[in-house]
């Protein structure tokens, strides 16, 4: 009884518990590590706008630049986005098919593909850095040109783009920034790949520690401690669409590309900060819910404890209970033993009793026949009495009558002590009888002390 009470009473608990983490669920109303509609339209309006395409000049008015054109480091042969090493080699869709789209990881992955995918991740910020440092290089050769390249007509033309304001110190710095950024960006996923091993490392011990706590308590427990396994965040990774943008290139003006590069560098690290905010977001929420759950667990762990002890005050009171239910039994039973030694005591004074009571009333028949032996004789005597011998007869007689007296006198005592005896053989009886009805009462109340039976046993003897 006191094991199905414990059994009933943890699964009230579990019930309480997994009720609290359904409500947990219902206000988060997304699991950790996936977006809800409401980051996605935030990312939506949020993110920088992609580039608006470039009107391209009319090649008739640059027929007069050709020469100066192709003698421009960024023309399309020597241009940046021809180099493999550039960010298009990296957005493109035969290198990176999945690019646009982060594929969303199921909560089923294992540590290895985690791994995997954020050292893809850390591969891909390595390349950006080394595009950003090809980038730097190319501006530092382009202060170097010829002021005529800068001031050709194609530029002139071209009102939309006037960057001659621009300085390309400033764009240095600017890439220079970005790269910090990125540097930093860097350092927080190593310190996210960290937290993650240090939290898978974290679970197991937990799922260890559950599965142990399922062996002890019992296996029909176990869905519900595997339903709060599976609400930890194994998705690091968002769904979300980032923007590829518009590569524009600029036949003429080198700063353009920059600009364009830099806007879509821009976007990115955007991207990325929105990224590892969101994870360590998740990973907050993953810490609270593990915080939680702790505490159920050991809340659990103390319940048992009490039950156990419990338990071991019952059993400890059960026994104390049988120990003194075995002395009581052993008391009644040499109670009992006694009272059937003095049963067949009293049966076997019995026995004697009515067989002295029978020879006393033979003796009492033999005494009748005798006085009616001596009353014949005295009527003989009386009847065939003759008048000479009156006075011999008469003391014959006297002596005779004193004799006979005599013997009256003794048979009258020896009735009277008969009938005493007789009287007091039926008290006797009477006292058996009592006596039987007090024995049988005491065998119903076989609690009481032997010492006192005994007593009362040989007050009744």
């Amino acid at each position: 009884e006191t094991k199905n009470k414990i059994k009933q009473q943890i699964k009230k608990m579990m019930k309480q518990s997994s009720a609290k983490k359904n409500n947990n669920q219902v206000k988060s109303q997304h699991h950790p590590g996936q977006f809800s509609e409401k980051k996605a339209q935030f990312y939506q309006k949020n993110t920088l706008p992609s580039t608006t395409p470039l009107k391209v000049p009319n090649p008739d008015s640059v027929i007069t630049c050709q020469q100066k054109i192709q003698q421009n480091p960024f023309n399309p042969q020597n241009n940046i986005l021809n180099n493999k090493n550039s960010i298009s080699y990296l957005n493109s869709s035969n290198n990176f098919p999945n690019n646009n789209v982060i594929q969303k990881s199921s909560t089923s992955q294992s540590p290895s593909k985690k791994n995997n995918e954020n050292q893809e991740l850390i591969n891909k910020l390595k390349q950006m850095i080394k595009d950003k440092d090809y980038i730097i290089q190319r501006l530092r050769e382009q202060q170097s040109m010829p002021q005529s390249l800068n001031n050709s007509p194609l530029k002139q033309q071209n009102h939309m783009f006037n960057l001659e304001n621009v300085d390309q110190n400033q764009l240095i710095g600017e890439i220079e920034r970005l790269n910090c950024e990125l540097a930093k960006s860097k350092n927080q996923i190593k310190n996210l790949q960290s937290q993650i091993q240090k939290f898978n490392q974290f679970i197991e011990k937990l799922q260890n520690e559950n599965q142990q706590l399922k062996d002890k308590i019992d296996g029909k427990l176990s869905q519900n401690i595997k339903s709060k396994e599976t609400q930890t965040p194994q998705n690091l990774l968002p769904n979300i669409e980032v923007e590829k943008p518009i590569r524009q290139v600029s036949l003429t003006n080198p700063n353009l590309d920059l600009m364009n590069q830099l806007k879509s560098k821009n976007e990115e690290i955007y991207n990325w900060k929105c990224k590892n905010q969101d994870l360590l977001n998740d990973l907050n929420e993953a810490k609270n819910d593990l915080k939680e759950y702790k505490g159920e667990l050991q809340e659990t762990k103390n319940e048992l404890n009490d039950l156990k002890n419990q338990l071991k005050d019952t059993r400890s009171r059960l026994q104390n209970e049988q120990q003194q239910n075995s002395i009581y039994i052993k008391k009644d039973e040499e109670t009992v033993k006694i009272h059937s030694f003095n049963e067949k005591q009293l049966l076997l004074k019995i026995v004697i009793l009515t067989s002295e009571i029978e020879h006393i009333l033979q003796k009492n028949r033999g005494l009748q026949q005798h006085n009616e032996n001596l009353v014949k004789e005295i009527q003989y005597l009386n009847n065939f009495m003759n008048q000479n011998d009156l006075n011999s007869l008469a003391l014959s007689l006297q002596e005779k009558n004193k004799e006979i007296l005599q013997k009256l006198i003794l048979s009258y005592l020896e009735i009277e002590r008969v009938n005493d005896e007789n009287e007091y053989l039926k008290k006797l009886q009477k006292n058996i009888e009592k006596n039987k009805k007090c024995l049988e009462e005491k065998k119903v109340e076989s609690s009481d002390d032997p010492i006192i039976l005994k007593q009362y046993i040989d007050e009744l003897n």
